[in-house]
């Protein structure tokens, strides 16, 4: 206790002295707004700060504060002050009355840095996070679950959980039971029932996993609960990809196994066709149409393959010589059959050809046709440019592309458009605008585009239309389109002994008569086993090998064979699977061509020709 007036201090009792160590009152002399500085710590500001309470003080009879003293031996310690005016001999004293609570500054002091502490442990917790009381009302929330709920916790705090937290179940679209009631009514940790949406304040939707469990005291009696869950639509959304991926394999794999066998019969369909054109006799001109008719027919059959191992998706483009023209018009217009899609095309006849897997970029073009009629569901449009650009060409500038002749492609709709931030996304794996859909279209067409070392972009404006453009590598030169007609076939350069292997017995026997009736000595074998034995015992000019041999010795392990008995061997690959990296790649494993099945006797012995004469 402390007594003051308008003129100072003027006494106090021991407890004052105790609290301020020191025995001597002489050393409070001071009126308390003039204090030594080891009583007022602030120095001049504190001085003043405590005229303004001892005048607050006068003027409402009483006041309460905290304050921050000092000693006689400087140590600092907080007190309660309570400033209280009563009259004494004719004039107006203060009794002060002071409280020493260090010790629950301290108490303070530790809860706040062990709240700051909890407080930073929630925010870095990648799950939302919610406490409540008894009461089920939120006393916590971290920043995922602002997040999610799209509730901010100053607005959540002392609201019901139900209110925050609005649970859907996935299946029903009913109102889902919130775990966190039935584990603080019966103490126990619950699981969210699976198929759990949370609708935001928003109105956003996620799935999510969670677990509820009542929070205890240290009497473990149950004080509140607590709410954790995480978003895992994406993770719910990526395993289903999978799926859908693992099922695409599945069908690519039946759909490379078809086309495998199916371009087996096709060689031996196309093969005995001009083997028996070459056995016409002139005046039989009527029967030669009929044979090119059907192997013509038998072409677009090997088209038909061709489609079947490009959903496979297996291996590098198969590249070679093509009209880039042709190619576009054949795949748009196939897309669009029985749609009410108009189709704008602008193909110069001076287009150069390229060096392109024609399978895969007739897969490009039909997926971009396939996206712009779903962004017309109420029709439209389809515009489709193709031109040449030079090398020097400013619409070549800042694109990552080497320097030579490219073409430019631009596939263009009339549809919504793409908004510009879902731009460097787009080609992104999974990703899709769509409700439907595996995300998959436009980053197999960017791949295929990579592969071919080219380039793609994308230029939209929403409500208005989407481009987009395709660079690729072009020869500079016009392409001549060959005709589809039998002609007669070349004699051998000379007279070779030639190795055919290959398991079915159709293949071995069309390849031996074209290649006998032509001048060639040939040997059939049907396995790598076969062929390493009768190679060893004796030389041939040419080796052509089936790349897959069911249940024996393929291509690729015959060959490693072959070169270490011969390493002056030529050998020609075979396949039925025309996207095969091997077949793609050929000179690194040792070959000298490759031909893919189906093929014409013209393209098999100008190959043999090529082969020998390297």
């Amino acid at each position: 206790m402390l007594l003051l007036d308008k003129e100072g201090f003027f006494d106090c009792n021991q407890a004052t002295l105790k609290l301020l160590k020191t025995e001597n009152k002489a050393d409070i002399t001071a009126h308390p707004g003039s204090l030594s500085p080891e009583f007022q710590p602030d120095g001049r500001r504190s001085r003043e700060k405590a005229i303004e309470k001892i005048k607050q003080a006068y003027t409402d009879g009483f006041h309460r504060f905290e304050w921050l003293h000092q000693d006689r031996q400087g140590n600092n310690f907080w007190t309660d002050v309570s400033l209280t005016v009563v009259p004494f001999e004719n004039r107006d004293i203060i009794f002060t009355v002071w409280r020493d609570i260090s010790a629950i500054k301290k108490l303070e002091h530790l809860l706040r840095d062990e709240r700051e502490q909890l407080l930073v442990t929630l925010r870095s917790i990648g799950d939302a996070v919610i406490t409540t009381d008894l009461d089920r009302q939120v006393i916590l929330m971290n920043r995922v679950a602002e997040k999610l709920t799209g509730w901010q916790q100053a607005e959540a705090r002392g609201r019901n959980v139900n209110e925050i937290l609005t649970l859907i179940n996935g299946e029903t679209g009913a109102p889902a039971d919130n775990p966190l009631n039935q584990a603080i009514s019966q103490g126990v940790i619950l699981e969210l029932a699976e198929n759990t949406i949370l609708r935001s304040k928003n109105g956003h939707e996620f799935k999510i996993a969670d677990s509820a469990s009542p929070i205890r005291d240290e009497k473990s009696e149950i004080i509140g609960g607590v709410l954790v869950f995480r978003d895992v639509t994406i993770r719910e959304q990526m395993q289903d990809e999978v799926l859908k991926l693992r099922k695409l394999e599945s069908v690519g794999r039946l759909a490379g196994g078809i086309a495998h066998d199916f371009n087996n019969l096709l060689t031996g369909i196309m093969g005995n066709i001009e083997i028996s054109t070459f056995q016409l006799a002139p005046e039989q001109k009527n029967i030669l149409g009929n044979l090119t008719k059907a192997l013509n027919a038998s072409k677009r059959a090997a088209d038909l393959t061709q489609k079947l191992l490009t959903f496979a998706k297996g291996g590098e483009p198969i590249k070679a010589a093509a009209a880039i023209g042709e190619i576009i018009r054949d795949s748009a217009e196939f897309s669009l059959l029985g749609s009410k899609i108009a189709l704008s095309l602008a193909l110069p006849e001076n287009l150069w050809a390229a060096e392109v897997d024609a399978g895969q970029i007739s897969q490009v073009i039909q997926n971009l046709v396939i996206n712009s009629v779903q962004a017309m569901p109420d029709g439209g449009t389809i515009f489709i440019n193709c031109k040449n650009i030079n090398t020097n060409s400013s619409e070549l500038t800042g694109l990552p592309l080497k320097p030579g002749p490219y073409l430019k492609i631009s596939v263009r709709d009339q549809g919504d458009g793409i908004d510009l931030e879902l731009h460097e996304k787009i080609f992104d794996p999974f990703f899709t605008t769509k409700n439907e859909g595996s995300g998959l279209g436009l980053s197999v067409i960017h791949s295929i585009i990579m592969k071919h070392n080219g380039y793609i972009s994308i230029n939209s404006q929403p409500d208005l239309f989407t481009e987009f453009n395709i660079f690729l590598p072009a020869l500079g030169v016009i392409s001549d389109k060959p005709q589809e007609t039998i002609s007669k076939t070349e004699p051998p350069v000379v007279a070779s002994r030639i190795l055919v292997m290959d398991d079915e017995d159709l293949v071995r026997e069309i390849l031996t008569e074209i290649l006998t009736t032509v001048g060639y000595e040939v040997e059939a074998v049907s396995d790598g086993q076969q062929a390493l034995e009768i190679y060893q015992q004796q030389k041939f000019a040419v080796v052509i090998m089936d790349l897959t041999i069911p249940g024996g010795m393929g291509g690729r392990e015959t060959i490693e064979f072959l070169k270490d008995f011969d390493p002056q061997v030529k050998a020609i690959v075979s396949s039925g699977y025309a996207n095969d990296p091997i077949v793609a790649e050929y000179e690194k494993y040792g070959f000298c061509g490759f031909l893919n099945k189906p093929y014409i006797v013209e393209d098999l012995l100008k190959l043999i020709k090529r082969v020998l004469t390297d």
